[in-house]
């Protein structure tokens, strides 16, 4: 009797997927991490929850440009659990690089309700000189947090990742990935089952003021710690 109410219990135990449960709830990948002027880089978005995203990037000499979406107009919805390509004006890649030398940020939010962009728009156009950082906000992350601060209803979750940008050609860069002769190409352990035959890069999280980390990604809450 004994036995037979053991193995009830531990068939009616929930049953949890590993991976599922560890998956980040926004994740930001970049073609590669160091670019020369000239470069075409690649961004992709991959969230475990469908939503609404934004796409920001601050380059190298502090400028902030909106990836996505490409007029605040546009639907920025987004599905989750489907990695996506974001791509530019004219179904381009994310992002030509046009700058100087240096260190570049992409970061990825993703909200739970729509964006109100009316702060920095002019008539269906995004206003760039609006999401220009003051003087005394060195970081570029919250800088970029800020403008998602100022857009979204409260809480959402993001993740970054830099980019460096010289004067020599860029040379491809690897990190936490796993080479398959059998493929020919990478395996993405981030994301289960994923196979992608053009390198990423993931760069470490830092998290500042009011963050709270979630994994490698990140969740925030206005005005909560």
């Amino acid at each position: 009797m004994k036995y037979s109410a053991l193995v009830a219990a531990v068939v009616l135990l929930p049953l949890v997927n590993p991976a599922s449960a560890g998956d980040p709830k926004i994740r930001v990948k970049l073609s590669e991490v160091a670019l020369s002027a000239g470069d075409r880089a690649k961004v992709r978005v991959k969230a475990t929850e469908d939503g609404y995203l934004l796409v920001l990037r601050m380059d190298t000499e502090g400028r902030v440009r909106v990836i996505f979406p490409v007029d605040p107009m546009d639907n920025a919805a987004l599905r989750g659990r489907k990695e996506v390509e974001v791509r530019s004006r004219g179904d381009r890649e994310a992002f030509t690089v046009a700058e100087r030398a240096g260190s570049g940020l992409v970061l990825a939010v993703r909200a739970d309700q729509p964006f109100d962009f009316a702060p920095f728009m002019t008539g269906e156009r995004w206003n760039l000189s609006a999401m220009t950082p003051d003087s005394s906000t060195a970081d570029p992350e919250t800088a970029l947090l800020h403008v998602a601060d100022r857009v979204s209803g409260g809480h959402f979750d993001y993740d970054a990742v830099s980019y460096n940008v010289g004067t020599q050609p860029s040379r491809r860069m690897y990190a936490s990935r796993y080479y398959d002769a059998r493929f020919a190409g990478w395996y993405d352990p981030w994301y289960s089952g994923f196979y992608s035959p053009w390198p990423y890069y993931y760069g470490s999280r830092v998290g500042y003021g009011s963050y709270v980390r979630i994994g490698p990604s990140h969740s925030r809450w206005r005005g909560r710690r």
